[in-house]
């Protein structure tokens, strides 16, 4: 299912004078470049958000493949796109964490924060760029909880 910035902005903030925005942080073992899908940078807990118009995607899982997200934008500031070639040429581990927040209140969290692994960044060099995150579960490598639930502690 796709969704638009602006339809998941509407949906999160519907019956509220709420704006909601979203935050990308690009992230690898030295570095993480932080971009807000807003016309101002924001202050939050996690630090400075740099202003730059972006969008947010999500791509269909299926049986074979978990959820994906794609981020697409514009080059409208060509220090930002650089920032991405250079950590997308990593050979670490780069994350993509996304969230959404609300912008009076950065710290009120309105969804997420979900990781992706980055996987793939294609830009013509002139006009746009995007990235490729595949899902990460954390829950999905957590230790079993064998004191919640298990075969030993169930009821009769």
């Amino acid at each position: 299912m796709r969704i638009t910035q602006s339809e998941l902005q509407a949906r999160v903030a519907e019956s509220s004078a709420q704006i909601i925005v979203q935050l990308l942080e690009v992230v690898t073992a030295n570095e993480t470049v932080r971009l807000v899908a807003d016309e101002n940078d924001l202050e939050t807990p996690w630090g400075t958000f740099q202003r730059f118009p972006f969008e947010l995607t999500t791509l269909s899982a299926s049986e074979t493949k978990p959820p994906q997200i794609k981020f697409s934008c514009d080059t409208v500031d060509t220090r930002i796109i650089q920032e991405l070639r250079k950590v997308a040429g990593q050979k670490d581990d780069v994350l993509l964490r996304f969230r959404m927040v609300d912008a009076a209140n950065p710290s009120d969290i309105k969804y997420g924060p979900s990781t992706f692994k980055f996987s793939n960044m294609d830009t013509d060099g002139f006009t746009s760029c995007t990235l490729t995150g595949t899902f990460m579960a954390s829950a999905l490598s957590d230790t079993f909880p064998s004191q919640q639930i298990s075969p030993a502690n169930a009821g009769s």
